[in-house]
């Protein structure tokens, strides 16, 4: 089966896709659509130690929004003349307004200059099984990023129907510390079916590779890979 995928930033198409929201409150979402969902690897925030850069938190920071597949996708263009992290702080709840799990924080540590960054959160238990939820409240947040962005080149490829391995090179110069990627799936008519957001782990000397769990009614993808280094000034 030919697939169609994508690994090209499409600012313009990804951000038309999503419905607007305030930026800086908590917005309350109900869920209506519960297609499948895979599981996929938690993005976790890096532990590395780094030395005294100062942050400044960015106000008024706009973002777009979207419930799918039990999922909080948040898109956004990085407007500033410098790289950006992001943080999404959210919490679902079932239909007694009881909260399923804990509250999910992810973050993107580093999106470059006039780059469109885009956060896949799902709705997960106390066992960290993806699961339905009622109502999703959550708080979107950004500030200038301590990290320097790597350009990365890369290309996909479905050898089968449960896995999209992604190959890609960077200049082998400079010393990667950290690489994420978030993954939006279609089906057959072009809808979003299904997406994630997780970590590579596998790079070094300018090459990485990568896998992404998908669903099972996909026919295209798109893949958004961010990665960075970190330069003490």
């Amino acid at each position: 089966m030919k697939r169609k995928l994508i690994a090209v930033w499409l600012a313009a198409a990804c951000l038309a896709g999503c419905s607007a929201s305030s930026s800086g409150s908590e917005t309350p979402v109900s869920a209506e659509e519960t297609p499948e969902v895979t599981e996929d690897s938690s993005t976790e925030e890096q532990e590395d130690t780094v030395s005294d850069i100062e942050v400044t938190e960015i106000e008024d920071f706009e973002y777009q929004s979207q419930l799918f597949n039990n999922t909080l996708l948040v898109a956004f263009e990085n407007t500033e003349d410098t790289a950006i992290a992001v943080t999404v702080n959210a919490s679902f709840y079932d239909e007694n307004k009881e909260i399923i799990g804990e509250e999910s924080v992810t973050f993107l540590p580093c999106t470059a200059a006039g780059e469109v960054g885009i956060l896949v959160i799902k709705c997960t238990d106390e066992e960290s099984n993806v699961c339905e939820f009622d109502t999703c409240d959550y708080t979107v947040s950004a500030t200038t990023s301590m990290y320097t962005p790597v350009e990365t080149t890369y290309v996909l490829n479905a050898e089968d129907d449960e896995t999209l391995q992604v190959a890609g090179t960077y200049d082998a110069d400079v010393s990667v510390m950290g690489m994420h990627y978030t993954a939006i799936f279609y089906d057959a008519d072009d809808n979003m079916c299904g997406g994630s957001s997780g970590v590579f782990t596998d790079y070094s000397e300018g090459s990485f590779t990568g896998e992404i769990r998908t669903p099972s009614s996909w026919e295209g993808a798109s893949v958004f890979v961010y990665a960075y280094l970190y330069e003490e000034e």
